[in-house]
C-alpha cells in the first residue's frame, strides 16, 4: 500500500510501508527478494510483501543506549552456503563489545550461530559501536567498529580494534 509519493527533481518516489518496528538497524538482502532486518531492540524480521516474519535464532544482544542488535549481510553466494552475519552488542551493563556472529538460515529461523569476532577491550558506554558490515568483490568481509565514545581516545591506541575497520 503506497502511503506517499515524494517528488524530487529527477524522479516521483513511493513510499510503501512493509512493516512497523521499535528500531529497524540494519538490512540484508535475500535472493528471492525478501529483506532480512534488525531491530536495535534485539528482533530480526524477514520482511516481506506480506509484512514482517520474525526469524527466530539471533544472538542475545544487550540493548542499551546505542547497543543492541545492529547490522545485517546476506553472503554474497547464499544458495551455495546460507551464511548470514550479524553485528550485535555483547556482554552486560557494565562491559560490552561490538560482536560479528554468522549463522545459517533456514527458513524463518538462525541456526548454527557462531562467533565469529568481538572487539578486544571491552567497555563501559553503550555508545558509537560502528558495526557496519561489508562482502568486497572478491569475498572478503570488513566490519566497522566505532570509537566506542571512550576517554583517552582509544582509536589512537594499535593495540585496540576500536574505531577500525576489521577483516
Amino acid at each position: 500500500m503506497v502511503i506517499d509519493e515524494l517528488s524530487t527533481e529527477y524522479e516521483t518516489l513511493q513510499v510503501v510501508r512493509l512493516a512497523e518496528m521499535e528500531r529497524p538497524w540494519g538490512i540484508g538482502f535475500l535472493p528471492d527478494g525478501d529483506l532480512l532486518v534488525t531491530d536495535r531492540e534485539g528482533s530480526l524480521y524477514r520482511v516481506s510483501d506480506d509484512g514482517a516474519t520474525p526469524v527466530s535464532g539471533a544472538p542475545e544482544a544487550h540493548v542499551q543506549n546505542q547497543g543492541g542488535l545492529l547490522d545485517v549481510v546476506v553472503h554474497p553466494d547464499p544458495e551455495e552456503n546460507g551464511w548470514v552475519y550479524l553485528t550485535w552488542s555483547s556482554g552486560d551493563g557494565d562491559a560490552t563489545v561490538p560482536a560479528l556472529s554468522r549463522a545459517r538460515l533456514e527458513g524463518d529461523a538462525l541456526v548454527e550461530m557462531e562467533e565469529v569476532f568481538a572487539l578486544n577491550t571491552p567497555t563501559s558506554p553503550g555508545r558509537h559501536y560502528g558495526s557496519r558490515v561489508l562482502f568486497l568483490d572478491d569475498g572478503t568481509l570488513l566490519m566497522t567498529i566505532g570509537d566506542r565514545g571512550a576517554e583517552p581516545l582509544r582509536a589512537q591506541d594499535p593495540a585496540d580494534h576500536s574505531g577500525s575497520v576489521v577483516r
